[in-house]
C-alpha cells in the first residue's frame, strides 16, 4: 500500500486569532465539509504529529476555505 506523501490542504479562521491548516475528509450537502487539521511538520520519515491540535475534526462552510496549497507530509533529504 502506497504512502501519502501529500495532501491539499486550505486556511480557516480559528477564532482564536490565527488559522488552522486543514484538508476536507467528507463533503456533506448544502456547502458544508467535515475538515482535519493539520499540525505537525514533515520529515524525512513521515509527518510528525503534534497532538494538542492534529487530527482534531469539525464541520465548516466550504466557503470558509481559503488559500488552496499542497502540503508535504514528508521532508526531502539534503
Amino acid at each position: 500500500m502506497a504512502q501519502i506523501r501529500k495532501v491539499k490542504v486550505y486556511d480557516i479562521d480559528s477564532g482564536l486569532g490565527g488559522t488552522h491548516t486543514v484538508s476536507i475528509v467528507d463533503e456533506w450537502r448544502d456547502n458544508r465539509v467535515i475538515v482535519r487539521v493539520w499540525y505537525g511538520r514533515a520529515t524525512p520519515t513521515g509527518w510528525e504529529s503534534w497532538p494538542d491540535w492534529d487530527g482534531y475534526r469539525f464541520e465548516a462552510a466550504r466557503d470558509q476555505l481559503t488559500n488552496p496549497r499542497v502540503l508535504q507530509l514528508y521532508k526531502e533529504e539534503d
